[in-house]
């Protein structure tokens, strides 16, 4: 282990939220909620504290494969999160959780760090023992509910902006689904699409496993014309910040440009709910289809992963 940063294991969830809740910038995949749903795909969590000095500097949740109890592999995505105060010690954390998994001595260990991308963090991840896995990288944006509706307005892409305005004109209604009927009728349409378009998405598994941990937090909006459904979103919250986690739009909703009028009037829902930002949710691939055309021009504050990492 690196000198003078030790590791402690965390198995209260008061406790996790407490440092959690004073974190730099946090993702959905280190939430609590998110870990104890990754069971319902056979992973098991575990939750650490990184402390310099018995000071937590950082917390990580890390997901195990078991066999025969064994744990053989460890997952660490979007992570480890670094507390407040304390980003400037991400490489010391990074290189202490290295020697921590080190030897096999807790299955081989997959790591995708919350670290921003660019060619020094890069060197820097190789330089410590971690070796590229491949070229992936994810990519979103986060916009700023802090901000006035008049100053988000402000912000949008001009194009977006007129898409939206007609939109507005389109008789479309944007409703809250807060019924418990609505968990499966997501659930359907989100596998329903994923046949459609021949994509992997997040299995209706998980999202159940979810929506269990916590109804309140698992926020199903629709946009309805005439009756129907043209658009529908699952934003899902974690502290006071918000993650775009699945969307479904028909043709319809497509030409009525629906995508743009659900994804505003989410984001002003959430800010009515008291979420501070709106992470858009991405890609973990380079080409970013989709995702740089369309949500981006919400203009929100963009962010690059540095990609997906192994270690021995």
């Amino acid at each position: 282990m690196h000198r003078k940063y030790k590791i402690y294991d965390i198995d209260r969830k008061a406790e996790w939220e407490e440092l959690f809740a004073t974190a730099h910038f946090t993702h959905m995949t280190q939430s609590w909620n998110f870990g104890e749903a990754k069971r319902a795909s056979k992973w098991r969590p575990r939750r650490i504290v990184i402390k310099q000095d018995g000071q937590p500097v950082a917390i990580c949740q890390v997901l195990y494969k078991m066999i025969a109890g064994i744990p053989v592999a460890a997952r660490i995505n979007q992570g480890p999160v670094m507390l407040t105060g304390h980003a400037e010690k991400d490489v010391d954390v990074l290189i202490a959780i290295r020697n921590h998994w080190r030897y096999l001595l807790h299955g081989l260990l997959l790591i995708a760090p919350a670290a921003t991308y660019s060619d020094k963090s890069l060197e820097a991840l190789k330089a410590m023992g971690f070796r590229l896995r491949n070229h992936n990288r994810w990519t979103s944006s986060r916009v700023d509910l802090m901000q006035s509706e008049e100053e988000m307005r402000k912000k949008l892409n001009s194009k977006w902006r007129n898409q939206l305005n007609k939109s507005e004109h389109q008789g479309l209604q944007f409703v809250v689904c807060d019924s418990p009927f609505y968990i499966e009728w997501i659930l359907q349409r989100h596998i329903d699409n994923m046949k459609e378009k021949d994509f992997d998405g997040p299995s209706s598994e998980l999202l159940l496993a979810l929506y269990k941990e916590s109804p309140a937090d698992f926020n199903i909006f629709k946009v309805v014309r005439e009756g129907n459904a043209v658009a529908s979103v699952v934003a899902y919250k974690f502290g006071d910040i918000a993650h775009y986690y699945i969307g479904n739009y028909s043709s319809e909703g497509r030409r009525l440009n629906a995508g743009n009028f659900i994804l505003w009037n989410t984001a002003l829902e959430l800010k009515r709910l008291g979420c501070t930002h709106f992470d858009l949710g991405g890609h973990s691939n380079n080409s970013s289809s989709g995702f740089s055309g369309f949500k981006l021009g919400m203009n929100g504050q963009k962010y690059e992963l540095v990609g997906e990492f192994w270690s021995l």
